[in-house]
């Protein structure tokens, strides 16, 4: 699918004559048609979301409404892939493969973790807003929104191409990338040492290959899987955080160790000793209810019926074995 699929979306007045296309319109019926096909509006009543430019997915409302919507409205910014309505996210990306870092066999087809997790980030929340420190003053500020169509297809090209003609398949920029971020985190890594990581790997990969260049450019690409963060000025000896009543403060309170480097001609802005980036647990509490394979776990819970005179625990609890010795219940372990 490329991005000027669906173009029929946008293209609602005719431009010679100032009345709804032919395009637009058969368009809308098709929406319409496939829309009322689908389980969520056969089980409610002819009602699904509507996805006009002012609804933008929020209201369910009746199929009658949301054509009247459609054509006074037209549709919300790049919403060419149905995903309210019962559209699948992940088009035409099964591969051929096995890679033995980390796809899975499904019957005949390996899939890629790496594009799952594109797909995962991206099915219910092409329209999300990213919120990121872009200034120098490191405050809380939101990303302008972006094209999230074109975010989709870039990373899921970075998920799909090769990393140079050759590579064993599977290895792809995203892989690659992911692994970097992954070590970065499990050993501390700084980021001038990804930077060299990266400049070895550009340097010893064949000519032509894909890898980033740089920890700006792996984390760039990495961040359009859009997982929020933010981030926090500490103190360089960790005394405190520069946050809420200490937010202005220029100097620890406690050990006085200065907030900002000194200025100097090639940067303008101010710029911390050190920082801290804070993880919303709310966007990581959805994105694991999105994707397939950790939300059943996410459920458990809620949807686990206890049997009456049977007793759950966890396996791994430390009194495991005082229950497997004294308790003359059933036992069900998860």
């Amino acid at each position: 699918m490329s991005g000027n699929f669906r173009e029929w979306m946008y293209k609602r007045i005719d431009e010679e004559t100032r009345n709804f296309s032919e395009e637009f319109k058969t368009g809308v019926d098709q929406f319409m048609a496939f829309a009322n096909s689908q389980p969520l509006a056969q089980s409610n009543g002819g009602k699904f979301f509507c996805p006009c430019s002012v609804c933008k997915n929020d209201k369910f409302l009746p199929g009658t409404r949301i054509w009247n919507h459609l054509y006074s409205r037209g549709f919300m910014p790049d919403y060419y892939v149905w995903y309210k309505h019962g559209e699948e996210i992940n088009m035409d990306i099964g591969t051929s493969y096995v890679d033995i870092s980390g796809n899975e066999e499904v019957g005949n087809v390996v899939e890629d973790r790496y594009v799952d997790m594109v797909n995962d980030a991206f099915r219910y929340n092409v329209s999300f807003d990213d919120n990121y420190h872009q200034d120098g003053s490191y405050q809380n500020v939101e990303e302008p929104v972006h094209n999230h169509s074109k975010k989709f297809y870039n990373l899921l090209e970075g998920a799909k191409n090769p990393l140079y003609d050759g590579c064993r398949e599977g290895h792809s920029q995203l892989s690659l990338a992911a692994r970097l971020m992954q070590n970065k985190a499990d050993h501390n890594m700084s980021e001038k040492l990804v930077d060299s990581f990266c400049e070895i790997l550009s340097e010893y990969l064949p000519e032509g290959n894909q890898s980033t260049g740089s920890h700006y450019e792996t984390e760039k690409l990495m961040r359009n899987l859009g997982l929020p963060y933010h981030t926090i000025d500490v103190c360089i000896n960790n005394c405190m955080i520069f946050w809420k009543d200490d937010e202005k403060e220029n100097k620890c309170l406690f050990c006085g160790a200065k907030r900002w480097k000194p200025k100097d001609d090639r940067r303008r802005s101010k710029v911390p000793y050190s920082r801290m980036w804070y993880l919303p647990i709310g966007d990581r509490l959805k994105r694991m209810y999105q994707s397939e394979k950790t939300a059943a776990a996410m459920r458990w819970h809620a949807e686990h019926l206890s049997k009456e005179g049977e007793m759950c625990h966890p396996s791994d609890a430390a009194e495991w074995r005082y229950f497997q010795a004294h308790t003359k219940k059933n036992l069900i372990v998860y």
